[in-house]
């Protein structure tokens, strides 16, 4: 079974192997950029499914 720490670990190097060379806050702004887009997305998603009746993903 993989551990806390083990997830933790491998999100951090896969996240510097994205990074490669590029300078920390360049990074830094691209991925806030993609965390906004993704809680958008969940929130539009969330949005549809409730006015369609289906219920809420997140809970």
């Amino acid at each position: 079974m993989i551990t806390s720490d083990e997830i933790k670990r491998r999100l951090w190097d896969g996240a510097n192997e994205l990074r490669g060379s590029m300078d920390a806050s360049r990074y830094k702004d691209y991925m806030l950029g993609l965390m906004f887009y993704k809680f958008l997305s969940d929130k539009t998603i969330d949005t549809f499914r409730t006015i369609l009746g289906m219920g809420s993903a997140s809970k």
